[in-house]
């Protein structure tokens, strides 16, 4: 990922009424520090949804948010990869519009809280 993809997310998350209320970094209990998730929530009468960006390089080693190459919904199959800005604009574009869009059907799942 690059700090475009992040600024993008961002930005198309805002526009469909979603907020960041959380942004966590790592996880204790595994000992993680590589890996970020945030909790984002449109309806504060429904539970918030995590993203889960990917946090290990290809040998293993943690790597920062703005090198995630990828991210899934928590306890779906929802997932976006991050593929190259500047190389297939189009693609990224048709990938994050439908990504934003299974977050939509997301929200409606029902899910423990």
């Amino acid at each position: 990922m690059s700090l475009p993809h992040l600024r993008q997310l961002q930005d198309a998350l805002v526009q469909r009424g979603w907020t960041v209320i959380e942004y966590l970094r790592g996880d204790p209990a595994f000992d993680v520090q590589g890996a970020a998730t945030w909790a984002i929530q449109r309806n504060e009468s429904r539970p918030a949804l995590l993203l889960d960006f990917a946090g290990f390089g290809s040998m293993g080693e943690d790597i920062p948010l703005d090198r995630s190459y990828a991210c899934a919904v928590r306890g779906t199959a929802i997932s976006l990869y991050f593929s190259r800005v500047n190389r297939s604009q189009d693609t990224w574009r048709r990938d994050l519009a439908g990504f934003i869009d299974a977050l939509d059907g997301a929200e409606k799942m029902p899910r423990p809280v």
